[in-house]
C-alpha cells in the first residue's frame, strides 16, 4: 500500500508563468513539489483573471476586489500617504492584505496541512504579510525570500529612508523569520545582505537556486492552448527589460540577449 503523501499548502501571490519571472519561478516550484507531495495551492489574482492549471496540484484562487470605497481618500495627499508612513500599507494595499488574510485563515480552518510554503512576488509580499497576521501558527511553515524586504533594506541607490512604516514592515518580517521552520533564498549573497536586519536567518536560511526546470504540462495539448504553447516554447520572453533600460544600461540588456539571438532561429522574439 502506498504511503500517504504529506500535504503542503503553497500560498503564492502569483502564478502567471508566461508574464512575470516570479510567476514562472512559483509555478516551477509548485510543479516540482507536486510530483512528491499532495500540493494545494492558494494563489492571488484579480477577479475575472484566469489562472493556469497544474495537473498534479489542487488550485484555489483568492478573489481580490478593488477598494472602490476608498478612492476619495486616495485623492487627498495627506490621507493617501499618512497610513503608509505609519503602518507600511496605504489604503489599497491594506484592503488587499485583509482579503489575503481572510482567504488564508479560511483555508487553514477548513483543512489541515503538514507544511505551509509562502511564495512571494516582486515587492508585494502579500502572502507573507497576510500570514504574519495569523501568527502564532501551530503548524510548520517555510518562507521563500526572493528579494530584500522591505524597500528600506534594498541596497543603495534603490533603498528608501527608514520611517515608521518601514519599521513596521521589518517588524512583521522579522516575526515571520523567527517563527518559520525554515527559510530559503536564491543566493548566499542575499542571505548575508539580510542577516543584519533579521539575525534568525543565520540559523534558518538555506540557498535554493532558481530552478532550471522544464514545465512538462506545457507540452500537453489540454493546457494551455496550442498557440500559447508554441509561443512559450519557441520564443524568448524578456523579463524585467525595463529594469535594464531604466535602472542600469541598455548595454547589459544587449549583452544578455545577443548570444541567444545568434544561437539560431529557435530563439525568436
Amino acid at each position: 500500500m502506498d504511503k500517504k503523501k504529506a500535504r503542503i499548502l503553497i500560498i503564492a501571490e502569483e502564478l502567471e508563468y508566461d508574464r512575470t519571472s516570479c510567476g514562472l519561478l512559483n509555478t516551477k516550484m509548485t510543479e516540482v513539489l507536486s510530483q512528491h507531495f499532495a500540493v494545494h495551492l492558494l494563489v492571488g489574482g484579480r477577479v475575472g483573471q484566469p489562472i493556469f492549471e497544474l495537473p498534479l496540484a489542487s488550485i484555489e484562487q483568492v478573489k481580490l476586489q478593488q477598494p472602490t470605497g476608498w478612492k476619495l481618500l486616495g485623492k487627498v495627499p495627506l490621507l493617501r500617504s499618512l497610513p503608509e508612513k505609519l503602518t507600511g500599507f496605504n489604503h489599497a494595499s491594506y484592503y488587499k492584505l485583509q482579503q489575503w488574510t481572510k482567504a488564508i485563515k479560511h483555508k487553514l480552518a477548513k483543512d489541515s496541512y503538514d507544511l505551509v510554503l509562502l511564495l512571494g512576488s516582486g515587492m508585494g509580499w502579500y502572502a507573507h504579510m497576510a500570514f504574519s497576521n495569523l501568527l502564532p501558527y501551530a503548524g510548520k511553515f517555510v518562507m521563500s525570500i526572493h528579494d530584500p524586504f522591505p524597500m528600506a533594506i534594498l541596497p543603495e541607490p534603490y533603498n528608501v529612508p527608514i520611517d515608521n512604516g518601514q519599521r513596521q514592515l521589518m517588524k512583521r518580517f522579522n516575526h515571520l523569520v523567527e517563527q518559520a521552520a525554515g527559510c530559503y533564498a536564491p543566493s548566499q549573497r542575499l542571505i548575508e545582505h539580510l542577516n543584519p536586519a533579521y539575525p534568525a536567518l543565520a540559523s534558518k536560511a538555506v540557498v535554493v537556486p532558481h530552478l532550471a526546470h522544464q514545465l512538462p504540462f506545457l507540452l500537453q495539448p489540454a493546457s494551455p492552448p496550442a498557440e500559447k504553447q508554441v509561443a512559450l516554447l519557441t520564443k524568448i520572453q524578456p523579463l524585467h527589460s525595463s529594469t535594464h533600460f531604466c535602472w542600469y544600461t541598455w548595454v547589459l540588456c544587449w549583452k544578455g540577449v545577443r548570444p541567444a539571438i545568434l544561437s539560431g532561429p529557435c530563439c525568436n522574439f
